[in-house]
């Protein structure tokens, strides 16, 4: 009984601090796992320009 108590109290913490509906804070996670996916995937993205960078850098010499 005490575990149902505590989980219903962190749900209306949860619609307090993202929206009135369970719909709107599963939208809030849901938005806040794709900026995460995005940080994470950030530094893949960045390797993935610098090599592009370097073979076109090798591609069209030193003076562009």
């Amino acid at each position: 009984m005490q575990e149902i108590e505590e989980r219903l109290l962190l749900i209306g913490d949860l619609k307090r601090r993202f929206g009135d509906m369970i719909e709107d804070v599963l939208a809030y996670a849901e938005r806040a796992r794709a900026r995460l996916e995005a940080v994470e995937r950030q530094d893949q993205v960045l390797a993935e320009l610098a090599e592009q960078r370097g073979g076109s850098a090798a591609k069209s010499g030193p003076w562009r």
